[in-house]
């Protein structure tokens, strides 16, 4: 009864025969493993495999909270595929999917550390969380990864300017405090992205 009420799914004893525990176990390891895939879906954006809204919400509180008993500063990057909605009303939903695939692919592979953090925040939107990164190495990743994005020549006829998939990124750094939210860092940050976007689009603005 106390295993049951600490979480315990099943009980068996030891004069039970052999191959009720075979069978009994093998379901408690299909039920963890069903278990971790829904857990991995909640966390996952379905198109682009990387971390969704949802996870980004909790790593950035987890990381904020770190950052102030670090007193080390945060930084967060706010990325936006530009000119996408013609690119996906021109070229199709199909391509646009795979377009956002490869911009979220470009970006995961940019970032060389393992502490960092990306997530697609919704639509053509995608962020970084940084741990422990000034403005001067926030703004040098962000422009690796602008740089990144344009290097994977995605044909884009629909653009104003450029003719092929861009991105322009705002960068936000605080030092955390108990003064402050991360809910202030994700609007500096959005903020800097508007002005990229002001701009001209295919650059990176620091708040």
């Amino acid at each position: 009864v106390e295993a049951f009420n600490m979480g315990a799914l099943d009980y068996m004893h030891g004069d039970q025969d052999p191959v009720v525990w075979l069978a009994r176990s093998k379901g408690l390891a299909r039920y963890k493993q069903s278990t971790d895939m829904l857990g991995k879906l909640a966390r996952i954006d379905g198109l682009t495999e990387i971390p969704n809204r949802r996870e980004f919400d909790r790593v950035l509180e987890i990381e904020w909270l770190r950052a102030i008993r670090s007193e080390e500063p945060l930084s967060l990057l706010m990325l936006d595929v530009d000119n996408f909605k013609p690119y996906n009303d021109g070229y199709g939903h199909d391509a646009g999917d795979e377009c956002l695939r490869q911009v979220a692919l470009t970006i995961q592979a940019t970032m060389r550390r393992s502490a960092d953090f990306a997530a697609r925040y919704g639509g053509e939107e995608f962020v970084c969380v940084l741990p422990d990164t000034d403005q001067a190495g926030a703004m040098a990743l962000a422009d690796s990864i602008r740089k990144n994005i344009e290097g994977l020549n995605i044909p884009h006829e629909y653009a104003n300017g450029d003719r092929i998939v861009t991105l322009s990124s705002g960068v936000a750094t605080f030092v955390a405090s108990a003064q402050k939210s991360p809910v202030e860092l994700v609007k500096a940050a959005d903020g800097a992205l508007y002005r990229a976007k002001q701009a001209g689009r295919n650059c990176v603005k620091a708040a």
